[in-house]
């Protein structure tokens, strides 16, 4: 419905886990969505509906050739949801599905700072493809709105970057 309306829209999509890459190209074939596959070298063209980064260590390029981020491991209970703090990073406006629970409190912190959208949890399964259909839109039609997301995002996961350096510090000092 989106590339209907968006002739030159491209979507990305990266696997975190590539040995389910034949499995996922398939039901993209099936669904009629014009697929190539960065594993096989295929070249994107005005045609090409998805072009599926099927390989690991490829989510750094991808954030930086995307404008929108949907974080899909929120869009299954079983999953939980993953971290937006490197599509924040890149300046990505990030939307995400209603199943956040791996990282609820960023996520909540990042809706407090008007820095991304939480899809709300809906009822069956064509309510939340309108609704994934319709913050799409309306991130793809109002620039403002996409660069307000990018920018409170990133200002917002640029107070977590130093977590890890943190953590090193406060063991190695308790080490000593």
């Amino acid at each position: 419905k989106l590339k209907e309306q968006f002739s030159d829209l491209i979507f990305l999509i990266a696997l975190r886990h590539p040995n389910r890459s034949n499995e996922v190209y398939n039901l993209l074939k099936q669904n009629g969505l014009n697929t190539k596959r960065k594993s096989f070298n295929e070249i994107v063209d005005l045609d090409t509906n998805v072009y599926m980064y099927d390989k690991m260590g490829e989510m750094g390029t991808i954030y930086e050739a995307s404008d929108i981020v949907l974080m899909c491991g929120s869009l299954v209970d079983e999953i939980g949801g993953h971290t937006p703090v490197e599509p924040a990073k890149h300046m990505c406006a990030i939307y995400t599905g209603p199943f956040i629970k791996n990282n609820a409190s960023l996520f909540l912190e990042l809706e407090k700072n008007n820095a991304c959208v939480i899809c709300p949890k809906l009822l069956n399964e064509d309510e939340l493809i309108e609704s994934l259909y319709d913050i799409s839109y309306s991130l793809l039609t109002d620039e403002q709105r996409q660069t307000e997301l990018k920018e409170n995002a990133s200002k917002t996961c640029e107070q977590f970057s130093h977590v890890t350096d943190d953590v090193a510090r406060n063991i190695i000092t308790n080490l000593k």
